[in-house]
């Protein structure tokens, strides 16, 4: 809704204008007020915009004054125009040549002078504050392009959304918006939150909702569903990236939501690959092990970009495995935090259930920073780290074997290495003695010469009890 202010108001309250429909009335859909006032027009705000809104009176007197000596200009002439007698005006007079063009040009100064001062768009913002945009005409237009003026602004700031809003940035975005709260939403939820939370954008009509929600379909953002039955377990209708929903499919129908693809995996809507749960359990591993620390959710949206998606309960049974066995350690706080926490490991983590928010961190970083008082004795290499130390070894791996290296391998994987004619090739060794590495010598040797480092190469070393006097490890250190 535009309003547009009359020349005639003195002083306006946007705030009250945009909250209120009358007296003691609150207005539900604020966000689609939009005002439009002259410069002649004080805005009072009783909030800390204030000096932000205050129109500066000197100015405001001097264009009211001039508004007023063109318009009492054109009053005269009109009223001569109607009744030239009473004026003692021959009328054959007003028919004249150069009294048309003063009283034409008269009328398109007025205009002009009117639609010039229109430069005050007032409109509840995206920052959850009253916004105000200044709009400005060439000439004094009017009408049609007055409104387009507005219409640009505010899609430049961001404020309108178009069917233009379709794009993967757009939609990304949109995304955030859309699933701020939960991992599911009602389509009428999202419509009145467009009309009745300011800090959301507002549509340019409800047909663009149906454009978005169509092109992140499409684009796999998120995923249309309807139950149907209220004792239904799966949808009655599910739309995704490779099911988009049929043109003759009406949205504004009751029942229609969103999910995110993530969402409708986890509850068994979608026909999603299985992910072997020990290859999360390996995954948030090395995802620690090479950085030290990190959130359980930042993790969590890591290793869905690398392995696909996967269940809510795998992710967690591989994060209380770890922390049981002491390969990491678990507490409430900041992966960056330097005070020490309440770690949680061993058997402490029996009743223990992750939250999103949780940090994993291994226990060699823990030590570092003084938390635990025994020096962790595993040894640990990890991703582009582990690549750069262990592949110049590769080849040797039997040889030092050979001359006496004497730890186990708790695990050894070889990710991602580029093979001479495409393909990729990973190796996963796990709980290797001595003895077994030694036997594989010759393997380490073929595979040096065959295999190359490539974009995504990487190395993951865990070896439990490292004895100070290996070979492996003094080549390592």
């Amino acid at each position: 809704v535009l309003g547009v202010v009359s020349l005639t108001a003195d002083t306006i309250d946007i705030e009250e204008f945009v909250t209120t429909k009358g007296l003691n009335k609150p207005r539900e859909q604020q966000n689609l007020i939009f005002i439009l006032a002259p410069e002649t027009v004080t805005i009072r705000s009783s909030n800390e915009q204030e000096e932000f809104f205050q129109a500066q009176s000197t100015r405001t007197q001097e264009v009211r004054q001039r508004i007023e000596g063109i318009a009492r200009q054109v009053k005269a002439m009109r009223l001569l125009k109607e009744k030239p007698q009473n004026y003692g005006v021959n009328p054959q007079h007003l028919e004249a040549e150069d009294f048309q063009q003063r009283y034409t040009k008269l009328e398109l100064d007025l205009q002009t002078a009117v639609a010039s001062i229109y430069t005050k768009l007032y409109y509840p913002s995206t920052s959850g504050q009253i916004g105000q945009k200044e709009i400005k005409t060439a000439g004094g237009e009017g009408g049609v392009p007055f409104i387009e003026l507005i219409i640009e602004a505010l899609i430049k700031d961001g404020e309108l959304l178009t069917d233009r809003n379709t794009t993967q940035s757009d939609l990304m975005n949109l995304k955030k918006l859309f699933f701020e709260q939960t991992d599911t939403v009602a389509l009428a939820k999202l419509r009145e939150n467009f009309c009745c939370v300011r800090s959301w954008p507002v549509l340019e009509n409800f047909g663009v909702l149906d454009q978005i929600v169509r092109a992140g379909v499409q684009k796999g953002e998120w995923i249309v569903f309807r139950m149907g039955a209220a004792n239904n377990v799966r949808p009655d209708e599910l739309y995704h990236q490779e099911n988009e929903v049929p043109m003759g499919v009406n949205l504004a129908d009751p029942g229609y939501g969103l999910i995110t693809v993530q969402g409708a995996n986890q509850r068994g809507w979608t026909n999603t690959k299985q992910i072997d749960p020990a290859k999360v359990g390996e995954g948030l591993y090395y995802a620690v092990a090479e950085s030290g620390s990190a959130s359980v959710q930042q993790l969590t949206e890591n290793l869905m970009e690398k392995l696909g998606e996967f269940s809510t309960q795998d992710l967690n049974e591989a994060v209380v495995n770890l922390v049981k066995n002491d390969r990491l350690l678990a507490f409430r706080g900041s992966p960056d935090q330097q005070k020490k926490p309440d770690l949680i490991h061993g058997s402490g983590a029996v009743l223990y259930t992750p939250q999103p928010e949780d940090v994993l961190i291994t226990p060699a970083r823990a030590s570092e920073l003084g938390w635990i008082t025994t020096q962790h004795r595993g040894f640990n290499l990890a991703g582009k780290e582990g690549t750069e130390k262990l592949l110049p070894l590769l080849r040797r791996l039997g040889s030092i074997y050979s001359r006496g290296a004497k730890s186990t391998i708790e695990t050894l994987d070889l990710v991602d290495f580029e093979l001479p004619e495409g393909g990729t090739l990973r190796l996963q060794l796990s709980n290797v003695p001595p003895g077994s590495m030694k036997a594989l010598g010759e393997l380490f040797e073929v595979l040096d010469g065959v295999v190359t480092k490539g974009e995504n190469t990487e190395f993951f070393l865990e070896i439990l009890d490292p004895e100070d006097d290996c070979l492996l490890i003094q080549e390592l250190k």
